[in-house]
């Protein structure tokens, strides 16, 4: 987390609002509470929204900091948190749970429904 804050703090184009996705599918190295919400805060105050996906075992390991974590950066329901263990994952795998989250919703549109072609749209013309 810290290196991709990094990466986005000396970013040559700022005109985007800075996000952090992380993919967790394996128990954390650092399970230190308390260094994690201070991380958040710090990200929060920056005004960095954070996404992680928490996938395979992760879920059952780790989902209590993470959800620690998440609640330190949310600002405004940027910040989201999909967990999906092994057992509770949809048919589709792991895409089908991302296109359904919160997590690619554009924040200016209104919540979207679910398409029964996988969400393709097709134009005429």
């Amino acid at each position: 987390m810290r290196t991709a804050y990094l990466s986005l703090k000396h970013r040559k184009n700022k005109n985007q609002r800075p996000r952090i996705v992380a993919f967790i599918g394996s128990p954390l190295a650092n399970e230190n509470e308390a260094e994690v919400v201070k991380l958040g805060k710090i990200l929060r105050k920056n005004n960095v929204a954070v996404d992680i996906i928490s996938f395979g075992d992760s879920p059952r390991i780790n989902s209590q900091i993470l959800q620690a974590f998440i609640g330190a950066v949310d600002k405004d329901g940027t910040s989201h948190l999909l967990s999906l263990p092994p057992n509770e994952c949809p048919p589709g795998g792991l895409s089908d749970a991302l296109f359904s989250s919160p997590v690619l919703a554009d924040e200016s549109a209104p919540p979207s429904t679910s398409r029964p072609n996988g969400g393709v749209t097709a134009v005429d013309g």
